[in-house]
């Protein structure tokens, strides 16, 4: 976890294949999910 000052509140941020979710930290309250493409189709 990392102190975000202009947050006023410790941030954690995991990264890696979410398809089974990431059940160590779960329930949770809220997900924040993006996504980005080079171009459409």
């Amino acid at each position: 976890m990392v102190f975000n000052p202009q947050l006023d509140c410790h941030v954690e941020v995991i990264t890696g294949d979410g398809e089974l979710g990431y059940p160590a930290n779960a329930p949770y309250d809220r997900v924040v999910c993006t996504a980005a493409v080079s171009s459409l189709p």
